[in-house]
C-alpha cells in the first residue's frame, strides 16, 4: 500500500493539487491532507483507490525491504479486447476529474496489414503524457465496438469538443511501429479541427451505407451523437 511520502511524491510528479487528487479519488481534501501529513491512518480501500488513480495517470510504485521506487510512464498504450474493460478504461480517461488534464484528443485511421479493414484509433495528449488507443478494434466490423465508439464520442464531444482533432494521414501497419516511430509520426502529422464524426467516418469504406443502418437503430449511441451535434449546431 502507499504511504504518505509516496502520495506526496506522486502528486508532485504529476503536478496536481490536493483538490484535484482528492476529487479523482472521491475523498475530501481534509482527508487527503491528513494522509499526506501522516497524521491519519487511512482505510485500505482509500489507499487502493489512490493507487488506482495514480496508475490511471501513468504512475506505478514498487518497493521491497530495501528500496521504494516511483515510475512515470509518459507514453501509454493499453491493450484491451474486452468491451466492458475497454469502456471502463475510456471512462477513466475522459472523466474531467481524472488527473490526465487533457489538452487534445486526436482521431485517426489505421490498418494492421494492407489486407485488413480500416480501424479507428485515438490519441489522448495530456499535459505530461501521451496515450495511444489502437488496440480497441474500433471499426464498422464489430457491432459492440461501434456502440463503444459512439459512447466514447458522446463523452468526448460533450466535454472536449474544442479539443478534438482529426489526423489527415492514414497509418499503415501500426502495430509494427516502435514507440519512437509512433511519436515521430504524431509530431509530424497534420491535424484539423473535428467538428463532426462524419469527417472521420468518411475515411472508412462503405461508410454511408453503414451509417444509414446505424441511424435507423433506436437509441443507438451513434444516432444520439448525431442528434447531440445537430442540437449544438442549431444552438
Amino acid at each position: 500500500m502507499l504511504d504518505a511520502y509516496q502520495i506526496r511524491a506522486g502528486r508532485a510528479l504529476l503536478g496536481v493539487t490536493q483538490q484535484e487528487l482528492a476529487s479523482a479519488a472521491g475523498i475530501s481534501v481534509a482527508s487527503l491532507n491528513n494522509i499526506e501529513r501522516n497524521i491519519a491512518k487511512p482505510r485500505a480501500a482509500t489507499l487502493k483507490m489512490l493507487k488506482q488513480v495514480f496508475f490511471n495517470a501513468g504512475l506505478s510504485f514498487e518497493q521491497n525491504e530495501t528500496f521504494q521506487s516511483l515510475y512515470f510512464n509518459r507514453f501509454g498504450r493499453p491493450g484491451s479486447y474486452d468491451a466492458a474493460l475497454t469502456y471502463e478504461q475510456l471512462t477513466h480517461y475522459f472523466n474531467p476529474d481524472s488527473l490526465l488534464k487533457i489538452k487534445r484528443i486526436i482521431f485517426f485511421t489505421f490498418d494492421l496489414t494492407d489486407k485488413t479493414d480500416i480501424e479507428i484509433g485515438i490519441v489522448i495528449e495530456t499535459s505530461r503524457r501521451v496515450i495511444l488507443l489502437d488496440h480497441m478494434k474500433f471499426s464498422f466490423q464489430y457491432a459492440p465496438r461501434i456502440e463503444l465508439l459512439g459512447n466514447a464520442m458522446l463523452q468526448i464531444f460533450t466535454l472536449y469538443g474544442e479539443q478534438t482533432y482529426l489526423s489527415t494521414q492514414h497509418v499503415k501497419n501500426i502495430h509494427q511501429l516502435k514507440v519512437d516511430e509512433l511519436l515521430a509520426f504524431l509530431d509530424a502529422n497534420d491535424y484539423q479541427k473535428m467538428r463532426h464524426p462524419q469527417q472521420l467516418f468518411a475515411q472508412l469504406p462503405n461508410w454511408q451505407e453503414k451509417m444509414r443502418l446505424l441511424l435507423n437503430i433506436p437509441d443507438h449511441p451513434i444516432k444520439r451523437l448525431y442528434a447531440l451535434l445537430e442540437h449544438l449546431i442549431d444552438d
